[in-house]
């Protein structure tokens, strides 16, 4: 079938026919650059039955981007304006909410006020989709993401048109400035991005698409997301748990144009995020999300496939039978224990008296819940943790705690002393891990230790030696 350029009289619906796709623009006050969008969206070369709308959600501006639909309603068929008052609720959530509401299409795009699409990108969302299923998701490559234009050459952005721009986004694709920072990811999965242990941790609605039934049967965007970051980190994990398949799109890469940030400054912008992945992980309470606390996006799935692929029993110590039959001696008249760091068939046999298990391997955390019916295992690392104050009697932790980072260490001890009454490390001084000996890897020795605890005014008393490994009570001096 002959293509042809957008126009006038192109994009018709067709008896009733639903659209093909709707392609939805959040923006506040950002009037010049939802136009040079517009003006890359018109230029769509595209087949005569995939028809697309599109929807402009302002989020309260006081510019004049009402003008700017006004100005495109002419030569797009089907452009939709949806406007809401500013308030203290208003948000990137709640806007693209609106525009999902709104909807007409099979399949949604995301797009960022200010990126620039290729001619070909509808045409390109039409071939991928028609050969997967509807709970694919599409995260489109994006250039000058990270771009800072007091900084850094943008002269380029005043070279690039419709006709010239493939030409210009391979060129920026070879700049390091430009790059999309999940290239890298993108070609070592081949773009198949469900490959990674956490492909939701990569998904930037700067330009991304899925179809709209499963952002309806998510319940599209939580608009308790305020602020700036994690909003769409947060609906991606949502698709991840409902078996969406991800995917790269490197075919038809897109451009967004650098400018200065908005009002919300760089260290409120680092303050937003960090609040909003808390509350990502809050509405989870899972593993994955606990540990992205501590890792940056496009790293994050390769520290989660460490640890979900570590089987601890090959990284600590061959614990004996006699520390185990000490450790129920201790807390023998405990009624809810929890272990952390033994996630060992044989090792928890032994510990009668534990009730919860915590583990960081799902595989792992599926077999151990129909080896042992009657425990609580849980699919967490203990950093950030649901439970109530003193919830526990006792926690035993393993010398697993040793592989982590101070940071990580610091955070796990003090949330740990505040779910438990009483806290018990396992410490085996002779043992060092494979982890260290192969990779050279952190391995936290009893030193460190005492200098992590002692800044944060905590004692380290050892209560129990046994066949080389002690066993220390963590207690808070506050």
């Amino acid at each position: 079938m002959k293509p042809f350029v957008l126009g006038y009289m192109v994009n018709i619906r067709l008896g009733g026919k639903k659209l093909f796709l709707s392609i939805i623009i959040p923006t506040y006050n950002r009037s010049s650059l939802l136009e040079k969008s517009l003006k890359y969206i018109t230029e769509q070369i595209i087949i005569v039955d995939v028809s697309f709308e599109v929807i402009i959600v302002d989020d309260g501006s006081s510019d004049n981007t009402k003008d700017v639909f006004e100005k495109y309603k002419k030569k797009v068929s089907h452009i939709k304006y949806i406007f809401r008052e500013r308030d203290d609720l208003s948000g990137r959530a709640r806007a693209r909410n609106a525009g999902i509401e709104a909807s007409q299409g099979l399949w949604i795009t995301f797009l960022d006020c200010g990126v620039l699409i290729p001619n070909d990108f509808v045409g390109n969302i039409y071939s991928i989709t028609k050969e997967r299923g509807e709970k694919l998701v599409v995260y489109h490559s994006v250039l000058g993401m990270y771009v800072e234009p007091e900084k850094d050459d943008v002269s380029v952005i005043d070279c690039v048109s419709p006709t010239n721009f493939k030409k210009i986004t391979e060129e920026l694709s070879g700049i390091p400035e430009w790059i999309d920072r999940r290239a890298g990811l993108f070609e070592m999965t081949n773009n198949e991005l469900s490959n990674l242990s956490a492909p939701w941790s990569i998904g930037w609605t700067a330009a991304l698409t899925t179809s709209n039934y499963l952002l309806k049967k998510i319940g599209g965007f939580d608009d308790a997301f305020l602020g700036w970051g994690a909003e769409d980190t947060d609906m991606c994990y949502r698709l991840f748990k409902e078996g969406a398949l991800f995917i790269a799109d490197q075919a038809s890469t897109c451009l967004h144009i650098p400018h200065l940030s908005s009002s919300e400054s760089s260290n409120e912008k680092t303050l937003s995020n960090a609040r909003n992945e808390l509350m990502l992980h809050r509405k989870q309470y899972s593993f994955d999300t606990e540990l992205y606390l501590y890792y940056p996006g496009p790293y994050y799935s390769q520290a989660l496939s460490k640890y979900n692929n570590l089987v601890l029993q090959h990284i600590i110590p061959r614990y004996k039978t006699k520390l185990f039959e000490c450790i129920n001696q201790i807390i023998s008249n405990s009624s809810r224990v929890a272990t952390i760091g033994i996630d060992n068939f044989a090792f928890i046999n032994q510990l009668n008296t534990a009730t919860d298990i915590f583990v960081q391997n799902k595989n792992t955390f599926n077999y151990l819940g129909v080896r042992f019916p009657d425990k609580n295992i849980v699919y967490l690392l203990g950093v950030n943790t649901p439970f109530l104050d003193k919830y526990f009697d006792a926690i035993i932790v393993s010398d697993y705690f040793r592989i982590f980072s101070e940071k990580i260490l610091k955070d796990f001890i003090q949330e740990l002393l505040r779910i438990s009454k009483r806290l018990f490390f396992i410490y085996t001084e002779s043992f060092s891990s494979v982890l260290k000996k192969v990779e050279n890897a952190s391995w936290i020795e009893y030193e460190n230790l005492i200098i992590i605890t002692q800044e944060n005014n905590i004692n380290v008393v050892e209560i129990e030696e046994n066949n080389k490994s002690k066993i220390f009570e963590i207690i808070n001096n506050i």
